[in-house]
């Protein structure tokens, strides 16, 4: 838990969240009940019980957006979710990435929504440390919340924790820039629809890039998809293997074939939605 002194209240979130501003520098901060009581505009003297507290910075704006449409539970359900997976310091993109999915995740479950997951098998094989504990968080949820969360949704939630679990590789922006360019308007021919606020696209361009950096620095991935499923998929092979042409093209490394698995999941979303 932390402390902070001597600051102005910008804006109260909920009970659970409020902005802050403290030598010309706004915050969020997060803990639960914290915000209680508290009012805008006013110098507040002294607040403790914070869990989070962030930077607002012009990436995270976003994260102003996510905390106001949050209620008091969403809130505390995040900061559940925080302390679960002993998250200290997560990259603004991560953090706002997993926030987003939690979000989308949660209306869902309010509503009874059924989600279709096509590679939650395959999210089981390669990511097995992560999928147990997206398992285990989501038991953690449902149990203190009342709420059943689907295996389908534990899948999609280990993904944000294998990713959050590895380390921030870091790509040429001009590089990475123009690999997007040629990568959507590749898409674009085949009349697939870009939401680039949606949580797929950031996982999408989340992967090119880890992708891109890893072959830039001549790693071979350890995470591989069946060859198998290769055939089932030949949409998203194709597409998928288009990609690897121009990330080879831009980058002028070679390219393991193997990278073309876990690429075809990516753009397996974009396929289904059209």
């Amino acid at each position: 838990m932390e402390e902070l002194k001597d600051f102005e209240i910008i804006k109260v979130l909920n009970n659970s969240a409020c902005i802050v501003s403290k030598n010309n520098e706004e915050m969020i901060l997060l803990g639960k009940g914290i915000a209680f009581g508290l009012k805008a505009d006013t110098h507040c003297n002294y607040l403790d019980g914070i869990e989070k507290m962030y930077i607002l910075n012009q990436e995270g704006n976003r994260l102003r957006e996510i905390f106001s449409s949050y209620s008091n539970i969403d809130t505390n359900i995040s900061l559940d979710v925080l302390r679960y997976l002993q998250a200290k310091k997560i990259p603004m993109p991560k953090l706002i990435s997993l926030l987003d999915h939690l979000s989308i995740m949660l209306k869902r479950v309010k509503n009874n929504e059924a989600i279709e997951n096509p590679f939650a098998v395959e999210t089981k094989i390669l990511y097995q440390s992560s999928f147990q504990k997206a398992l285990d968080l989501c038991k953690f949820l449902s149990d203190k919340y009342h709420f059943t969360i689907p295996e389908g949704e534990a899948a999609f939630l280990a993904l944000h924790i294998e990713n959050i679990n590895r380390a921030q590789q870091e790509v040429n922006v001009g590089i990475m820039n123009k690999i997007m360019i040629d990568v959507k308007d590749l898409l674009s021919q085949y009349n697939l629809s870009l939401d680039e606020e949606s949580i797929d696209y950031t996982r999408f361009v989340s992967h090119i890039r880890f992708t891109v950096a890893r072959i830039s620095n001549h790693e071979k991935s350890d995470i591989m998809v069946n060859p198998v499923n290769y055939g089932k998929y030949p949409l998203e092979y194709e597409i998928a293997e288009k990609i690897l042409e121009i990330i080879q093209r831009h980058i002028g490394e070679p390219i393991d074939p193997e990278e073309i698995g876990l690429l075809m999941i990516h753009i397996h979303r974009f396929v289904v939605k059209g």
